[in-house]
């Protein structure tokens, strides 16, 4: 997931017509934090290396436990 936090923070969401209408509701960022406070992992654009490094080291821990549960 793209962390959209790192570029803009909205408080409250606006239309998408440029012209500083907002509409109810929860803005990304706060979204983001309602993620995170979850346990949902979220990476901003500039940390896919991050995110590379860790879903290999999330599938090598899988991949030992699952040889020492067969083996």
């Amino acid at each position: 997931m793209i962390d959209y936090a790192t570029t803009f923070c909205l408080a409250t969401p606006k239309d998408g017509s440029f012209q500083g209408i907002t509409q109810p509701g929860t803005g990304v960022a706060a979204a983001l934090a309602l993620l995170r406070q979850n346990g949902i992992e979220v990476y901003a654009e500039a940390e896919i290396s991050a995110l590379i490094a860790r879903v290999k080291a999330l599938d090598k821990a899988l991949t030992l436990k699952e040889q020492a549960n067969h083996g």
